[in-house]
């Protein structure tokens, strides 16, 4: 939970925080630690797939930002 503020997401929407502005209400935190993944990654010192080829680093990518929303709670108690 990299940068977590120790908030939920309905808590950042409902008082309207500015990270809830910038994810528009959706999966906040989770999409915040994509955003802060990619931006480690966006170092070459620390880009741990630069040596991958495109279609396997946008398959990769894709992978991440899946398996970093999928723990936006939320989407698990739907009914």
């Amino acid at each position: 939970d990299l940068a977590h503020p120790g908030l939920t997401n309905e808590f950042l929407i409902r008082t309207r925080a500015r990270l809830a502005g910038v994810y528009n209400d959706t999966s906040v935190l989770e999409n915040q630690h994509c955003a802060r993944v990619f931006a480690v990654l966006a170092d070459p010192a620390a880009d741990l797939l630069a040596s991958l080829p495109p279609p396997d680093r946008r398959y990769v990518r894709r992978t991440i930002i899946r398996a970093i929303l999928g723990t936006d709670m939320r989407h698990h108690l739907r009914q």
